[in-house]
């Protein structure tokens, strides 16, 4: 069985409490999102990561609750990917 694709990919542009702007990558566009208490966030090369580490300008991929966009509200967030903990790191 094949991984779903992220439901968003882009830079982190805004932090907010439990809630995250990103620059999606492919449309430039502004998302808010937001995660859960006890969001799952992981690094891209392994490992789990605190949200308090989450910077402005990481490279991020997020997955939404059955990966939808939600009809109405804020997205929330199941799985949260970062590339890396520092915003100077980018995938290739």
């Amino acid at each position: 069985m094949k991984p779903s694709p992220a439901n968003l990919h882009g830079t982190i542009a805004v932090l907010d409490g439990l809630d995250v702007t990103i620059r999606q990558t492919s449309t430039k566009r502004l998302v808010t999102i937001r995660l859960r208490n006890k969001a799952e966030i992981y690094s891209a090369f392994g490992g789990d990561i605190d949200r308090i580490e989450l910077a402005i300008g990481q490279t991020v991929w997020v997955w939404f609750d059955n990966c939808n966009w939600p009809m109405t509200g804020k997205p929330i967030s199941v799985y949260f990917q970062v590339f890396s903990k520092d915003p100077k790191d980018k995938p290739s």
